[in-house]
């Protein structure tokens, strides 16, 4: 049947001090315990023994799916977990373990994603530590669980990136770059630099090598080997210097062990090559005009 009580109810207790007050019988005890149709424990309010409380649901096969624990570990293991309005009632589904947004510009995402973080508008996730902290992303597997970081260092205003658990890039406060291995690609790149250093973490040019990026060296002479120029074929390599407003290009070329300095009036191929000093692979100098 049904009832309505006008006051407040208690159970446990004779004096209830709010509409319904259900008082514990002592430690590692039910307030409450939820029973299903079958008979199974569907979830409830449990008392641990330090007087703690703990709530929990309980799934279809009986181990619990849903667990908050005030003085212990809590967890979501019945399925994604969703935060944000467009969850609400319904209408959306999360989509990965962990799915923070608004749902309004959902895609699609593959199985191996266990985060997604979904707005409109900017999105941003911001890490924050002390003023003398480190704030960093740490990337890895079990056999080692940070071979990988990012990391910024708000003491010195610089940020870091390491691979294979060893200093790869560091960008200090000024923006300056430094790479603590080689620097290699095949793609091509536009923009601008400051000054680039090679060897160098002070370069006093826009483009200083130092000695100590250049320990390879030739026979006899101990020549220091600066810069290598190798071309991909038969063709050769060269420097070229572009031309400003109606001043003709230069270039210093090497063709196929032929040593040659070059004029043209065009910024590509498509105008004449004036040879001004040719020196052959045989040792012998021209001076064609």
């Amino acid at each position: 049947g049904s009832g309505i009580f006008a006051g407040h109810v208690g159970i446990n207790t004779p004096n209830p001090i709010q509409q319904f007050v259900i008082t514990s019988t002592g430690t590692n005890q039910y307030l409450q315990r939820w029973v299903s149709s079958d008979g199974a424990t569907l979830g409830g309010f449990y008392e641990e023994s330090d007087t703690s409380g703990r709530f929990f649901v309980s799934n279809a096969s009986g181990p619990i799916g849903v667990q908050l624990d005030s003085d212990g570990d809590s967890f979501f293991a019945g399925g994604n977990l969703g935060i944000g309005s467009g969850f609400a009632g319904g209408a959306a589904s999360p989509a990965s373990l962990l799915h923070i947004g608004d749902a309004t510009t959902d895609t699609s995402v593959d199985s191996t994603t266990y985060l997604k973080i979904a707005k409109s508008g900017t999105v941003r996730m911001q890490l924050n530590s002390t003023n003398s902290g480190v704030a960093a992303l740490h990337f890895g597997d079990t056999a080692d669980v940070d071979i990988g970081s990012i990391e910024y260092t708000n003491s010195s205003n610089q940020f870091d990136i390491y691979t294979n658990a060893s200093h790869a890039i560091t960008i200090d406060s000024s923006q300056k770059l430094i790479a603590s291995g080689d620097i290699s690609g095949s793609s091509t790149s536009t923009g601008s630099f400051g000054k680039l250093g090679i060897g160098t973490g002070t370069p006093a040019a826009g483009l200083t090598i130092s000695k100590a990026a250049a320990s390879t060296r030739y026979g006899g002479e101990s020549w220091v080997r600066y810069i290598i120029l190798d071309a991909s074929d038969s063709g050769g390599g060269g420097i070229i210097w572009n031309k400003q407003s109606t001043a003709q290009n230069r270039a210093i070329l090497s063709n196929q062990g032929n040593f040659q300095l070059v004029r043209s009036t065009q910024d590509d191929n498509s105008g004449a090559i004036y040879k001004d000093l040719i020196i052959s692979n045989t040792g012998v100098v021209e001076l064609p005009h």
